[in-house]
């Protein structure tokens, strides 16, 4: 009786799948009005290769894709058309700890509300 090796590949989640010379990027953008959540992620699906939101929070967010596709959700992003919402692209990061660092430095310069 021989045994084989086998190897079994499982797939990454979300479309974002890196293949043959392609790394993931993070894209770190900002809304600039609410947006539900699940309107911004319908607006995402009509991309064919559908990227994968890591974070969104109402205000920033994150959104994985790979270095290929990153352009393409940039300006994915900066047409997006619900009421008068603006959805700017922040930074473009190789790692999700650096994406999450850029959002911590965000973070830090909004204005807190005032208590009365």
């Amino acid at each position: 009786m021989s045994t084989s090796n086998t190897v079994i590949k499982v797939g990454v989640k979300g479309n974002a799948r890196k293949g043959k010379g392609e790394r993931r990027r993070y894209v770190v953008f900002r809304v600039w009005c609410p947006v539900p959540k699940r309107v911004l992620i319908g607006h995402m699906n009509r991309l064919k290769y559908r990227p994968y939101l890591v974070y969104y929070d109402g205000v920033f967010g994150i959104v994985r894709c790979t270095n290929r596709q990153k352009e393409d959700v940039i300006k994915h992003l900066s047409t997006f058309k619900y009421g008068a919402v603006k959805i700017i692209s922040l930074k473009t990061t190789g790692t999700i700890r650096k994406a999450k660092r850029v959002l911590s430095e965000y973070y830090k310069f909004m204005p807190q509300p005032l208590d009365p």
